[in-house]
């Protein structure tokens, strides 16, 4: 019994194609444009709660810098209970970035850059696997590029 070919191992299931070879390698899901321009609002929020999570982390961690700075053996014990607040905070603003990257990469996405955020869907244009391109500030998936090529190579669709 021979292998079969990688075009044999495709289901349809919800509109969407799952690959179930190792043919595509990490992409587990391909989009339709179709598809990743109506997921698109759903990953600007996700990376909107991540830029609010990373701005609030940068304003934490200015405060404890300063309050650190301000730190002396006098106050050390006075400064402690604020300290701690500050520090959990930075850490509640960081599992608020990291949780929004991780529903952003479970929706089947690539993120090359997280800021400003530079997303590519999986799809399928031919007889092989390239990825749709989408970057803030734009309004729509307008671009596509192969797969090694990277954002140099973006090409309008």
């Amino acid at each position: 019994m021979g292998r079969e070919a990688p075009w044999d191992l495709i289901s349809f299931h919800c509109r969407t194609l799952y690959v179930m070879d190792e043919w595509l390698g990490e992409f587990a899901r391909i989009f339709t444009l179709a598809e990743a321009r109506i997921l698109l609002p759903t990953v600007r929020e996700h990376f909107a709660r991540f830029q609010r999570a990373q701005e609030a982390a940068g304003w934490t961690i200015e405060e404890l810098e300063a309050m650190e700075g301000k730190r002396t053996r006098a106050n050390t014990l006075q400064l402690a209970r604020p300290l701690r607040a500050l520090r959990e905070a930075l850490g509640a603003h960081s599992e608020e970035m990291r949780q929004a990257v991780n529903a952003v990469q479970d929706l089947g996405v690539v993120i090359q850059r997280l800021s400003p955020a530079l997303i590519d869907f999986p799809s399928v244009r031919g007889d092989r696997i390239v990825f749709l391109c989408w970057q803030d500030g734009e309004e729509t998936i307008s671009h596509w590029h192969e797969v090694n090529a990277g954002f140099a190579g973006r090409q309008s669709l």
